[in-house]
């Protein structure tokens, strides 16, 4: 059987692959693991809560094996006292170390801490919009915890506030949810100072533009990101919506969220179809391109190796899109 001969367009080089921050933490990465090596000590990292961000994730598990790059424990300090700290572009805790510091903080993330630090500074109650597994806890532990993460900001009605409220949010959250709920947080409780303090990445948005750029000149299209990724599920909602909205011709069935070129399979598509293809800021241009290459191969037939991320059943009750969803 031959392949389904898709026309797959890729985003521009700006947004194929990590985004500037991912790489200039790469980039630390290598310099402290040189300087490490020099010295014969260690580079020791720490986590966030849902684990390492995935950015680094199989970076660290591979290299872990032939350098001395180590995860944070108070026994390793004892045992290497002069360590280096490396700091993901997630941020950190703000522990005290009198050692040398690797700090590749994103500066939209160092934006969201400072925030934090400085209305719970002025009295605030800071409310923190974003993934309750990831880095917003890092955004709390500036402020020793006194912050309350939400995820679901529909949460923000039904919460008992204190006088004085500031919402910041993770720099990659789903920005029109946010501004919409604070507004109708506002009308709830208007008692009470509300401030709107929500920050986003640039080129977050500048990926989003460039999502929607592809949506308007394809039949579909394919987010390349984890599934954990608030991120990634944010694109994808945002694909869902504009398809079903804008471009009604567009099924929902032709916007799929994948982790790897593992969860394509042949009833993506028709045959000739114009698709987009777009990864997310923490995946890389060789995951993206082997995804590419995945759906030029793709044929009817073709089944998924792996169970599909962005299954249209999930978000469709009435199953009218069920001759697209892999799952049947």
């Amino acid at each position: 059987m031959s392949t389904l001969n898709l026309n797959v367009v890729l985003p521009d080089e700006k947004y194929l692959g990590y985004c500037v921050g991912a790489k200039r933490g790469f980039e630390l990465l290598k310099e402290g693991l040189k300087l490490a090596k020099e010295e014969k000590t260690v580079l020791f990292y720490e986590t966030v809560p849902n684990e390492v961000s995935s950015i680094f994730k199989k970076l660290f598990k591979w290299w872990m094996f032939w350098i001395p790059l180590k995860k944070y424990s108070p026994e390793l300090l004892k045992k290497y006292p002069n360590a280096i700290r490396y700091i993901t572009p997630y941020g950190a805790k703000p522990e005290e170390y009198t050692g040398r510091l690797m700090d590749s903080t994103c500066g939209s993330v160092r934006k969201v801490f400072n925030l934090a630090k400085e209305y719970d500074a002025l009295g605030y109650q800071v409310i923190i919009l974003g993934d309750i597994y990831g880095w917003t806890h890092f955004v709390n532990a500036q402020i020793g915890g006194r912050g309350r993460i939400i995820q679901d900001c529909r949460e923000l009605r039904s919460e008992k506030f204190s006088d004085k409220v500031v919402v910041i949010c993770q720099s990659t959250f789903k920005q029109d949810m946010a501004k919409n709920e604070i507004k109708a947080m506002r009308e709830d409780h208007p008692e009470t100072e509300i401030l709107d303090k929500t920050s986003f990445c640039p080129q977050y948005n500048a990926r989003i533009a460039e999502m929607q750029r592809l949506l308007k000149e394809c039949d579909g299209i394919v987010i390349v990101g984890r599934h954990s990724s608030c991120q990634a599920n944010y694109l994808y909602e945002l694909a869902l919506r504009e398809t079903h909205g804008e471009r009604s011709d567009i099924l929902w069935g032709h916007v799929y969220l994948v982790e790897s070129v593992d969860n394509l399979f042949g009833k993506m598509f028709n045959p000739g179809h114009k698709v987009g293809i777009i990864g997310t800021n923490s995946i890389s241009k060789k995951e993206v391109l082997k995804v590419r290459d995945g759906l030029l191969k793709l044929r009817a037939n073709t089944k998924a190796k792996k169970e599909m991320l962005g299954c249209p059943c999930k978000f469709c009750p009435s199953r009218c899109y069920e001759k697209f969803c892999p799952c049947e």
